[in-house]
């Protein structure tokens, strides 16, 4: 690639990071708002129903799409041919679903032993014609790096949709169906956004050599992400299975108020990296580089965050959820010290993607998943704490086996891996302490959760704020200091603010 154009693409890739995080940090705020309303609305019974629908939900989602959307993102070059299959592909597979989780559902729904799961079950087959349709559509989307559209179409669909329609639905008393809708909801107006911003060639094709490729990286991928599937709601099933309903519906929030931010900071270098990625596969140097930085900067993101939500979940809870969920604060505080090793997967995951490594990725996960069932079973001896305590160690895990093969395959050493991680601990201890200082004190003076919330969150951000512009090279290494002062210039904030970018 000639230099122009690798500074085309450094350029196509801040753009399309400050998009995706514009659009994360939009759909961040509607779910916090969301939750923070239907908790109040909804008893965790509610909530734990359509926990348990999720489980089947977000199996189905794998097989929806068996790899056709990634498939179409990590391909070097897209013919019409290759758009029309991928397309036939998706609408095929989409459909088999559908059929399946219609007539499934009353099994499915005995098996959990909840008995109002088969109409939800069935209602929510409907978003899999939506989202069939449409996969190809935000593919080519991805592909283009056009996340301003994404970001667009995700906010608005879960504004408009999931909390609009939903906190409107619980208000009026569907009890567990405003969930139901508030999904269908969001479903049915990103998938019409989406085919508006990308509108493409729908004529049905089963070009053979093309559909063979296709279902090659569909099966890998499809495997790995089953793996993947187990990993994430292996805990919810077990917690379903031997705690109850209720008991789901706590550890559903708990893990909803972890994960969340886990899903949408990771969410925004997976929709990125990957289509990044995918353009770099063939050069090495390049490649590992990247890599390295991405690390390097999910760290010093994530670590901050992970001690921010350990030291304050009990004020997080009491005014998100409200004072019924005391029974949500110790398992955060646990799955919280995940958070990392969490995003340390959503970096990873689409660096493999991008070179095709789906079956090395595939027995790593299915791996993960064993041990995350077993952990979690084990567990469930002590409630919910034991779940938790079982996932952590499964998160920690499968972090170690992703950053092994991604190193592997981007040439770096594990000595590259530890220096770039150290950034991000250092300004986690240094949030730690201050994030429990200020806490701590605050609690002394103030009766108020919003208000000692409040405050930690402002002496946090003031105070690594000073300990980055003061010590940047102490505190955010090299790659930070790169990646801060091209943040920096591409904002303009020394010549709007008349400010300097920290300096090594």
């Amino acid at each position: 690639m000639h230099e122009t154009n690798q500074a085309d693409l450094k350029s196509r890739t801040a753009s399309s990071f400050a998009w995706a995080s514009a659009g994360t940090g939009g759909q961040v705020l509607s779910q916090v708002l969301a939750l923070a309303i239907l908790a109040r609305l909804l008893t965790p019974t509610e909530f734990g129903v359509v926990s348990a629908a999720t489980i089947i939900v977000q199996l189905s989602l794998i097989l929806n799409e068996f790899g056709i959307g990634p498939a179409v993102v990590q391909r070097q070059s897209m013919s019409q041919i290759d758009i029309r299959v991928g397309f036939t592909l998706s609408c095929l597979f989409g459909s088999f679903v559908v059929f399946v989780l219609w007539i499934l559902a009353p099994t499915l729904a005995a098996m959990f032993e909840i008995s109002e799961l088969t109409w939800v079950i069935r209602a929510y087959a409907v978003i899999f014609i939506f989202k069939s349709y449409s996969a190809v559509a935000d593919a080519l989307l991805q592909r283009e790096l056009a996340f301003r559209l994404l970001a667009r179409a995700d906010t608005i669909s879960f504004a408009v949709g999931y909390a609009g329609v939903g906190i409107l639905s619980a208000y009026v008393g569907l009890t567990y169906w405003s969930l139901v809708l508030g999904h269908l909801s969001q479903s049915v107006i990103k998938a019409g956004l989406t085919l508006r911003y990308k509108n493409h060639d729908k004529t049905p094709s089963f070009e053979i050599g093309t559909v063979k490729e296709f279902l090659h990286f569909g099966l890998g991928q499809t495997a790995s992400r089953l793996g993947s599937y187990v990993a994430n709601q292996g805990d919810s099933f077990v917690v379903a299975k031997v705690l109850g309903v209720e008991r789901l519906g706590e550890y559903g929030r708990a893990n909803q108020l972890v994960v969340m931010p886990g899903n949408q900071l990771g969410g925004v270098f997976d929709k990125v990296l990957f289509p990044t990625f995918s353009l770099v596969q063939e050069d090495k140097a390049r490649f590992g580089e990247a890599y390295r930085k991405a690390l390097s900067l999910i760290a010093m993101i994530g670590l901050p965050v992970s001690a921010f939500l350990f030291v304050v979940a009990p004020n997080i809870t009491s005014v998100m959820l409200g004072d019924r969920w005391g029974n949500v604060i110790e398992p955060m505080r646990i799955l919280s010290l995940g958070l990392l090793f969490r995003l340390l997967h959503k970096i990873s995951d689409p660096t493999a993607r991008a070179t095709g490594a789906v079956y090395q990725r595939a027995w790593r996960q299915g791996f993960v998943a064993a041990t995350l069932v077993a952990g979690s079973y084990i567990g469930s001896s002590q409630g919910l704490v034991g779940v938790a305590w079982g996932v952590l160690a499964a998160t920690v895990l499968d972090a170690g086996l992703m950053v092994q093969l991604c190193s592997k395959i981007a040439g770096i050493t594990s000595w590259t891996v530890l220096q770039a991680l150290s950034p991000g601990l250092r300004l986690g201890i240094i949030s730690y302490f201050l994030a429990f200082s200020v806490q701590s004190t605050a609690s002394q003076f103030l009766e108020s959760h919003v208000g000692i919330l409040i405050l930690t969150i402002i002496a946090l951000m003031a105070g690594l704020s000073l300990v980055i512009y003061m010590m940047p090279r102490l505190s955010m290494g090299k790659d930070g200091v790169t990646v801060v002062g091209y943040t920096w210039a591409l904002l303009h904030l020394e010549k709007r603010l008349g400010l300097r970018p920290p300096m090594a």
